[in-house]
This record gives structure tokens, sequence and C-alpha cells, in this order.
């Protein structure tokens, strides 16, 4: 108590200065004579304009508390929708699955690609289907679009397909017009290459390509691709011609296993 008494007494001006403040502001707050409303008035502007920077400082936090949860928000959102146009893009992929294989002469067994080769000697591709669907080893497998592949190893469940971008795969084709055949093969950066066509055959460009049917594979006039331009070899007694396939291998994620109808 004597400290504290000793405290007010050495500060006794502060002590005096802040009482007599007190004083005052209850005294204005308390008087409604119009003189004291005046000066209130004034206060009150006064004290106003230095709350200004408090409240756009306020402010400016609200508006970044507000900002940050609409960045969620939309982040949110952009993941959703995202995940819906996949569901949309897979939809319409196995609606068309279905329509194809509704109109197909052919037995078709739907799959889905599981996974991409790891050897480096073969071009390849796992799908989800293998014995127990009815898979059996050399059977044609299709896209909505065309020719894929063949299936070389043949699981319970799973089955592997060398896809016709692998070099060592070989396709029997012909020409949709013409019906002049050769042997496609890959060549590079998207491109086929077609061999021994005859050097009188002169294919159109734009010209559908179409399975041969010379294959116990591969049944006759599947879609396989069409004719983008043509290579010269003056040695050689025929035609090479270039090709793009329809399937686009990049973004392969459904397929069918191919068979006869009954077979």
């Amino acid at each position: 108590m004597r400290r504290f008494i000793g405290f007010l007494h050495e500060r006794r001006d502060y002590v005096v200065l802040i009482i007599s403040i007190g004083f005052s502001l209850y005294f204005l707050s308390s008087d409604e004579s119009s003189e004291v409303q005046i000066i209130r008035g004034k206060a009150n502007s006064f004290f106003s304009v230095l709350y200004r920077p408090i409240l756009w400082v306020r402010g400016i936090n609200e508006l970044r508390t507000e900002n940050e949860l609409l960045r969620d928000k939309t982040v949110q959102l952009g993941l959703l929708n995202s995940t819906l146009l996949k569901y949309k893009y897979e939809n319409d992929r196995l609606r068309e699955m279905l329509n194809y294989r509704r109109k197909s002469q052919l037995s078709l067994i739907p799959a889905r690609v599981v996974g991409k080769g790891i050897s480096p000697m073969v071009s390849s591709i796992s799908i989800d289907v293998g014995r127990d669907q009815g898979v059996r080893k050399n059977m044609s497998v299709l896209s909505i679009r065309g020719v894929v592949g063949k299936t070389v190893s043949v699981g319970n469940k799973t089955s592997t397909v060398q896809i016709m971008t692998d070099y060592n795969f070989r396709l029997s084709v012909k020409f949709e017009e013409s019906g002049a055949t050769g042997i496609l093969r890959w060549k590079d950066q998207g491109v086929f290459e077609i061999w021994e066509v005859p050097e009188t055959v002169e294919p159109r460009i734009g010209e559908r390509i179409l399975t041969s049917g010379y294959s116990n594979i591969f049944p006759e006039d599947l879609p396989v691709g069409e004719v983008i331009g043509f290579v010269d070899f003056p040695d050689l007694l025929e035609t090479v011609v270039l090709a793009r396939a329809y399937t686009d291998f990049g973004v392969l994620e459904h397929v069918f296993v191919a068979g006869k109808v009954g077979g």
C-alpha cells in the first residue's frame, strides 16, 4: 500500500491530469446544453477521422479473408468440374462402345486399358480381361476408331496386347477404293508405312485403309487408317505409302477384343 501511495505521489501531475480529463468527459457527455453539443459533435468528427485508418485496415483484413474463402471455393469447384467432365467423357466413350458393339458383326469383349508395357523391346498395353472372359492368344484388339493390335499373352483375368506402334508388328491391309493390298508397319512420329503395294496403284490422299482379311487374326474390312502421302524409291518396283492410324494410341482407355461370331 505504501508503494502504491508513493507511486501516485511521484506521478501526481499525471494522475491529476487523467482525473481532470475523466471528469471533463463525464460532464461533456452528461451536459445537454447547445455549446456542449457543438463541442461533442466536433470531438466526434475529430475521433471519426482518426478512426478511419482503423476501419480501412479492418476492411482490408475482411476482404483478404473473403478472398481466401472464395479462392478455396474456386479450387473446390474446379476439382469438382474436372471430375464431372471426366465422368462425362467416360460415359460418352462407353456409349460409343455400346453402339459400336451393337452394330458390329463381330463377337466383341469390352475391356479397359490398365497399364502400358514395361519392356522397351515391345510396344504393348495391358487390359483387364483374360481367359475367364473368353480371351485367347492372337485375337484382334480394336478401339471404336479402328485396329489397335493383337493379344500376345493371356492370363486368367488380364491380357497383354501388342499394339500397332511396335516395330515388329505387321498387318496385311488393303485400300478401300482400289482393293490393292500391302503390308503395314510402324515408322515413327505417328506415321505408318505400307510396303509391297503394286507400282501401278496410286492410292488417293485421304483414302481409307482396311484390313485385307488375309489373316486368321484380323477379320476383313476393319478400319485401320488413311493415306497421308508417298515415299519415292526409284529402284523399287513398288509404291511405299504413308498412312496415319485412326486409333489415337496416346489416349487409349477402352478397347474390344474381337472374334468372329460363333468363333
